[in-house]
């Protein structure tokens, strides 16, 4: 999943540096196109900063302004960056074919990749319209 993300990241020119002596898990710096991310975390825990911070640099690289001038603003754009991590680490998840039914489990996903409870419903619907998608697919065959 990190290459993937790389990977993305890369796509839309945005440079991605591991420290090891930082204060914070990880951050985006809009500015310089930049993410920094902790490299002392785990793996999970870097590519779940890693997927956040893409969010941001991809949704709201030109709304820093608003980030920090608004709580509200700031806790809608922290929602979005955090869905759309969910939405990341369940696809990949799901794309596995060596998954197992017993390990499609909501909470058991969330607690592999720490995602907070009360983002129950997004895994859900993550989980919802992944299959929703790859049914689409599959009679696009035809």
């Amino acid at each position: 999943m990190l290459n993937k993300l790389l990977s993305i990241a890369k796509k839309f020119d945005i440079e991605v540096v591991f420290l090891n002596e930082v204060c914070s898990s990880g951050g985006f710096l809009p500015e310089a196109d930049l993410i920094f991310v902790n490299a002392n975390k785990s793996e999970h825990e870097i590519v779940r900063i890693l997927a956040h911070e893409i969010g941001h640099a991809i949704k709201h690289k030109k709304q820093t302004a608003l980030y920090v001038a608004s709580n509200s603003a700031h806790s809608k754009m922290e929602y979005e960056a955090e869905c759309d991590t969910i939405d990341f680490l369940i696809t990949n998840y799901l794309s596995d074919d060596s998954l197992e039914l017993d390990q499609l489990n909501s909470i058991r996903i969330m607690n592999q990749y720490n995602i907070d409870y009360s983002y129950e419903n997004i895994v859900k619907q993550s989980i919802y319209y992944f299959f929703a998608n790859k049914k689409a697919n599959q009679y696009r065959k035809y």
